[in-house]
């Protein structure tokens, strides 16, 4: 019964990893945009949108998918996250459109 144990026990340990906790794991886009985060981080506060960002670090040879940049992105900038903008129907956008050219001219 014990070397049944055993070799349960061995089995286990041979097939599962045991990552210690303080070890840093990094996904490809980390290791890639990692050294570039202070630039990244100077051109949004800049206002330069994420595309253009994209295509500047293309000429530098730093290749990186739109999504791997936008994850990046709201994963590591987190405070720079914008409103969600909510799209009305049109009814409701035409509504405001004749209140607002109404204030305009009845004034």
């Amino acid at each position: 019964m014990s070397q049944i144990k055993d070799d349960i026990c061995a089995a286990i340990a041979k097939n599962t990893s045991t990552a210690k906790k303080d070890k840093l794991i990094l996904c490809p886009r980390d290791s890639t945009l990692l050294p570039v985060k202070d630039r990244i981080e100077s051109c949004l506060n800049a206002g330069i949108t994420k595309a253009k960002i994209i295509k500047l670090l293309e000429r530098d040879g730093i290749l990186v998918s739109e999504s791997s940049f936008l994850r990046f992105i709201k994963s590591h900038f987190n405070y720079l996250a914008k409103n969600i903008t909510v799209r009305l129907p049109e009814k409701y956008i035409l509504k405001d459109f004749v209140y607002f050219i109404q204030l305009i001219y009845l004034r």
